[in-house]
């Protein structure tokens, strides 16, 4: 007689755990409230998380994430879950306090190395001014992040990030410390690191090294808006050093490549007032 596919199935179960293993699957299988694909233990658990947001049903997503972190199948699925919770509290539930904390608890779980650690302290770092006020503590979590980064051309954005964040926190030195780390890295983004060293030069009343900076930048600039910053902050800094002429030829240069802008407009007439080129303001 044949026998059908349950039973088949009862009785190749009961040969490879025994009475007392398929008793404790039964066990747990009756306890399960929902089914399994529907679950936060379910391997498409995070399906849900993306299908809620899709409804525009945040709060929703938040509580199947704050399930999975709990009751996911494996290790990466509830560390995944943990990231996505925070990312929602940061952003869409504007709970930067509540990110912070959940940051801070996936960060002690992660293994060194492990994929999520970057993304995580990139996450912190943007979180930690809004519910902190501390740039500080951000810029440490943004050079934190770059250092779980091998390509320059990732990483290279976060150091800028850093800088950034530490010049707001009053630290001007130290910013312009990771910028030059920027600038001499060999990564894409060192046109952007010379602009803005040449910049906060600049603004500490230092045309000289303003101006060589803005030169390094416009020597790696790799495109028209890069080269018309550079020029801009050239035409700046020989203006300040009392060499009109010099800055009203670079400005000219700067208008030829891209045209003009606003702020180019209001330099190119203070520059050419200077020189006694034409009409200025």
């Amino acid at each position: 007689m044949k026998t059908g596919l349950g039973s088949r199935l009862f009785a190749t179960l009961g040969a490879r755990l025994g009475s007392r293993g398929l008793l404790a699957l039964g066990l747990v299988v009756a306890l399960l409230p929902v089914p399994v694909g529907f679950g936060p233990w379910s391997p498409f658990a995070l399906d849900r998380v993306h299908s809620r947001l899709a409804a525009g049903d945040v709060r929703g997503a938040a509580e199947v994430c704050e399930r999975v972190t709990r009751f996911g199948s494996t290790p990466g699925i509830r560390r995944r879950a943990r990231y996505e919770l925070a990312l929602l509290q940061a952003t869409n539930l504007g709970r930067p306090q509540e990110a912070l904390d959940t940051l801070h608890s996936l960060l002690g779980h992660l293994p060194p190395g492990h994929p999520l650690e970057s993304d995580a302290l990139k996450l912190l770092a943007e979180t930690l001014p809004r519910a902190t006020d501390r740039q500080d503590l951000a810029a440490q979590s943004w050079e934190m992040a770059a250092r779980r980064v091998a390509d320059p051309d990732r990483r290279d954005p976060l150091l800028l990030a850093a800088a950034n964040a530490w010049e707001d926190a009053g630290e001007a030195s130290r910013a312009r410390l990771v910028r030059g780390r920027v600038a001499t890295g060999g990564g894409t983004a060192e046109a952007r690191a010379w602009l803005a060293i040449g910049r906060t030069w600049l603004g500490d009343g230092q045309p000289a090294r303003a101006y060589e900076a803005y030169r390094q930048g416009l020597d790696r600039s790799a495109s028209d808006a890069d080269a018309r910053m550079a020029r801009l902050g050239m035409a700046l800094a020989l203006d300040e050093l009392g060499s009109a002429d010099e800055a009203a030829a670079e400005l000219e240069v700067a208008q030829q490549e891209e045209g003009l802008d606003a702020a180019l407009e209001v330099t190119r007439k203070r520059v050419m007032r200077r020189a006694g080129i034409g009409e200025g303001p």
